[in-house]
């Protein structure tokens, strides 16, 4: 029998790290409402029985060359506000009993009956695994900077708690990956997202 540290499913690690990252950003800076049209595909109905041989022919030539109609839904997300305060109580528990006064304070974040998101629960109930990893490389600066990295920190900690392993252990697996074009952790989706919506410059064309 293998003896040693547990591994690491980094698979898992990335998918809660996702995760836990939207609950945290959510809880420091909200989600704001959008709206936009979703587009999709579907084939082309086709003429009704009664319809003359001419207008078949003239449908099955159209069908060769357009078999599909465009089809668009304008739809509206509604967003959801910080929590600001609780965020606050978050960052500066030195305690469980802190910890756990900031979730129990909370009324959407990390409110479980509220988000329809019952694993936030865990930050309450792991609130001791969750301090250590508040006293390990844990960024401290008040700067808007740092309070993105305190997200992703937070983030990779909870991750850790959610496969079962030390948060601690968790932050050190997601924060040395190896990171390739591919990559899929939080930093690298968002950095790929910012170069996508970068405006073109001309020194760019």
């Amino acid at each position: 029998m293998k003896r040693g540290r547990k591994e690491a499913p980094i698979g898992m690690l990335i998918f809660w790290e996702h995760v836990w990252y939207w609950i945290f950003h959510g809880l420091a800076f909200g989600i704001s409402s959008t709206t936009g049209n979703d587009i999709f595909w579907e084939p082309q109905r086709p003429p009704k029985l009664e319809f003359n041989s001419a207008q078949v022919k003239a449908w099955s030539e159209e069908m060769r060359w357009q078999p599909w109609q465009e089809i668009r839904i304008k739809y509206r997300t509604r967003g959801k506000p910080a929590e600001p305060k609780v965020w606050e109580l978050l960052k500066l528990a030195r305690t469980t009993n802190q910890i756990r006064r900031a979730c129990d304070a909370s009324l959407v974040w990390l409110n479980p009956k509220a988000n329809a998101s019952p694993f936030v629960a865990d930050l309450r109930t792991h609130a001791s695994a969750f301090l250590s990893a508040k006293k390990y490389r844990c960024p401290s600066s008040n700067r808007d900077s740092s309070a993105e990295k305190l997200v992703v920190h937070s983030a990779r900690a909870m991750a850790g708690i959610m496969v079962g392993i030390s948060p601690v252990t968790a932050i050190d697996r997601l924060r040395n990956l190896k990171h390739g074009k591919r990559c899929e952790c939080v930093n690298c989706k968002i950095r790929r997202t910012a170069n996508l919506l970068k405006p073109i410059t001309a020194s760019d064309s």
